[in-house]
């Protein structure tokens, strides 16, 4: 029997923790230089992994990628925690806001958002790709909808407004944004455009 899965097929902690640190490994490459310029070599020699191992988890790219949008759309909701989950009212919104410019100063820079980028290169070319991105942003935009009904629901946000709409024009504004700090190397575009949105909302 392999020694990192049991005889059903599935994984032992040894090779949960391996399979892991290749998807991690993956993710992080890809952020930095795209998945085009990494390749399943490039991984294994990153990890120092034999290639049998990467095969015994992984049969193709496309399948390590589906893995890596996982784990990055799981990243990213996480980073945003608690701030977005607690959104009830302005207050509370512009902490999460600033956890966003927080998190595009220390990592937008680099690669932008992390299933936007994948989405600009993927979707275009892999049918399934496509797929499991959007789950990842119609996720993402369902909190921010969740976000919003609350801040209605107490009374805070006037009920003119709907929750599902301002979802999806937060998070477009955001992928945006991101683009602009990658671009400009500044979060200063994304925090204008934030504020500039939030203001609106209030005054309303």
């Amino acid at each position: 029997m392999d020694a990192e899965s049991s005889g059903k097929g599935d994984l032992t902690p040894k090779g949960r923790l391996m399979r892991d640190r290749i998807v991690e490994a993956t993710a992080d490459r890809v952020f930095r230089l795209g998945a085009a310029d990494t390749s399943l070599d490039d991984v294994r020699r990153e990890i120092g992994a034999s290639k049998s191992q990467l095969y015994h988890y992984f049969s193709s790219k496309d399948e390590l990628l589906q893995a890596v949008i996982d784990l990055q759309g799981q990243r990213i909701m996480g980073a945003q925690q608690p701030e977005l989950a607690s959104i009830d009212s302005f207050e509370s919104l512009r902490r999460w806001r600033d956890k966003i410019i927080q998190l595009a100063e220390s990592h937008g820079k680099i690669g932008g958002c992390p299933i936007g980028s994948l989405a600009n290169e993927l979707a275009p070319h892999d049918p399934s790709h496509r797929a499991a991105l959007a789950v990842e942003f119609d996720h993402w935009e369902e909190q921010l909808k969740q976000a919003f009904a609350r801040m209605q629901a107490r009374g805070v946000l006037a009920a003119r407004f709907s929750p599902k709409q301002l979802g999806h024009l937060f998070l477009m504004t955001l992928q945006g944004g991101l683009l602009f700090v990658k671009l400009q190397q500044s979060s200063e575009p994304l925090a204008v455009a934030l504020d500039d949105l939030i203001r609106m909302l209030e005054a309303s």
